[in-house]
């Protein structure tokens, strides 16, 4: 097996030719990620399926508590929470959809099993603390990373993040590098480098919750714990049915740890830079104000 990088904290051995693994240092667990026989849901409890992503998905649990994961874009996976090991049948004819969708769903799944709080969100850092971006598909959350990546901001993840309770709060671990989107006029996406790896682990802000567009300044406002906790569960990756009550701990404990917000931001490119660091300027006003000088 290979090793080049590591992915959420965990240094990353893999059967696998990788290229969003990050090189920042080890401080966690070994992530193994073998190369198997075709996955099957033979005899597995289908717990979640859903048909409604540009990849279908179905989990299914197995006898032994694995997780059995069929994707019509990347082929099967088998989940092994405990010994912190995947296995891939590698059934996937591209293998740049096939790693974006191991680095968002199949790795966050995994840590999720193992009691850690995987959210689609991206992420952004600034004075060492970070403001995840949550939101369904299509809510702009690897747009925006791009544009604040292109504006000189740290990314920490653009479509996944993975968030472990710590002592007084909740510590943000880097995710893949790289953005995935689809280019001006491009109907399919692909992965562009950045140029930045991940900043290192940091202490979580707040989340905000991504809204509708708006055709003025960006809104930003603050939900009561009670709102907080429905905005938040459809953003969390979690394995399906026989996990909804720990998801929903997992939403309650995310709600009262953090501030959560929605935020509506402005349409249009061209200002959306600018909106984020309002943002963040906002959330977290004793960190350095970004300038185009800092980029």
């Amino acid at each position: 097996m290979s090793s080049g990088g590591t992915l959420f904290g965990h240094r990353v051995q893999s059967a696998f030719p990788h290229r969003r693994l990050a090189p920042a240092p080890t401080v966690r667990g070994t992530l193994e990620i073998a190369r198997g026989p075709q996955i099957s849901l033979d005899g597995c409890r289908v717990i979640h399926r859903d048909e409604s992503a540009d990849a279908a998905f179905t989990i299914a649990r197995a006898d032994d508590g694995a997780l059995h994961v069929s994707c019509t874009a990347a082929g099967g996976f088998r989940l092994e929470p405990e010994a912190l090991r995947i296995v891939a049948d590698g059934a996937c004819e591209d293998p740049d959809v096939w790693e974006h969708r191991l680095v968002t769903v199949v790795v966050p799944l995994l840590l999720a099993e193992r009691g850690e709080v995987a959210l689609h969100a991206a992420a952004l850092a600034r004075g060492g603390r970070a403001v995840a971006f949550a939101g369904a598909s299509t809510r702009g959350k690897s747009t925006l990373a791009l544009a604040a990546a292109e504006a000189g901001m740290a990314v920490i993840a653009d479509d996944a993040i993975v968030i472990a309770r710590a002592e007084g709060g909740a510590l943000v671990w880097p995710g893949p590098t790289g953005l995935r989107v689809a280019p001006p006029g491009a109907q399919r996406k692909h992965t562009v480098a950045t140029g930045m790896p991940p900043p290192q682990r940091c202490p979580l802000a707040a989340v905000v919750v991504l809204g509708d567009r708006t055709a003025g300044a960006a809104e930003l406002t603050r939900l009561a714990p009670a709102q907080a906790l429905p905005a938040l569960v459809p953003s969390l990756i979690f394995a399906g049915s026989d996990r909804l009550p720990a998801a929903m701990a997992d939403a309650a404990w995310l709600a009262s740890t953090v501030p959560v917000l929605r935020c509506r931001l402005p349409d249009g490119i061209e200002r959306l830079a600018d909106a984020i660091d309002n943002v963040l300027g906002r959330l977290l006003p004793e960190a350095p104000e970004f300038s185009p000088a800092d980029a």
